[in-house]
């Protein structure tokens, strides 16, 4: 089990999963990913916390806004404030200013030039995600939008990643860049197109698995709806996409040489 101590300026370093359910998700995904979980009411509401093995794997809580329910990705940074201005300055809106999330860290919600939505945490307690590379750990991030290039720009401009052109190994042909932090792979970019383009711009969160047809069909007896069932990249490995019982999406993904 890959312990993770710190995260790198540019990393994803948290999921987060706003819920219209939380008991319904506890139950979800503890059965699905073998997450244990430890609730905190200190709060203004139950914020929960997702264990593997007491290593932090993400949180979910309760939204009681009309926000439909999804998983937040959250990117280390080193001054969250210095990154929301150069988000700004960049094409991004800031949704929520910088602010201190008592002495777990700092954050700043923004929606990049091209509308998807992502958060910055300049982390100090709380350092974030504390495992990798194993099943039930966050592995991938993937940003789904129909102007890939804008998209690549401002992620290069504001977190210095750096990207290869994959697209010979997408799994329907399509366009598809793979994003890299100091020469590793970290997510992708997928060009929406034809009847897809008028998606609007999102990420998504990939979670590993030991197997994709088994935890699929787990996620569907559990009360998931199965968007796209166990793409297999050659060499590479399957992946599914899924909502949970509640609606939000996200995928799982079974390496190659597992």
């Amino acid at each position: 089990m890959p312990i993770i101590g710190t995260h790198a300026h540019g990393a994803f370093c948290w999921v987060e999963l706003a819920t219209s359910d939380s008991d319904g998700a506890k139950t979800f995904y503890t059965a699905l990913f073998d997450w244990q979980y430890q609730d905190d009411d200190g709060g203004p509401g139950t914020y929960t916390t997702l264990l593997r093995r007491d290593q932090q794997v993400g949180a979910l809580y309760q939204e009681s806004g009309p926000t439909p329910p999804h998983w937040s990705l959250y990117i280390n940074v080193a001054n969250a404030d210095e990154q929301a201005a150069r988000a700004r300055k960049l094409g991004a809106s800031v949704l929520q200013e910088p602010f201190d999330v008592m002495d777990a860290g700092r954050m700043a919600i923004v929606q990049d030039p091209v509308g998807a939505v992502f958060c910055l945490w300049q982390a100090r307690k709380n350092k974030g995600m504390g495992i990798s590379g194993e099943p039930g750990a966050f592995c991938w991030g993937e940003l789904t939008t129909a102007d890939d290039a804008a998209a690549l720009h401002f992620y290069r401009e504001l977190l210095g990643w750096t990207s290869r052109d994959s697209s010979a190994d997408a799994a329907d042909g399509h366009a598809y860049t793979e994003l890299e932090l100091d020469g590793n792979p970290i997510g992708g970019v997928a060009r929406l197109q034809g009847k897809q383009a008028g998606t609007p711009a999102h990420w998504t969160a990939y979670f590993q698995v030991s197997d994709c047809r088994e935890s699929t069909a787990r996620a569907r007896n559990l009360g998931a709806s199965i968007l796209l069932d166990c793409q297999e990249i050659p060499a590479v490995g399957r992946f599914s996409m899924m909502a949970d019982p509640q609606g939000a999406v996200f995928s799982i993904y079974q390496p190659s040489d597992s």
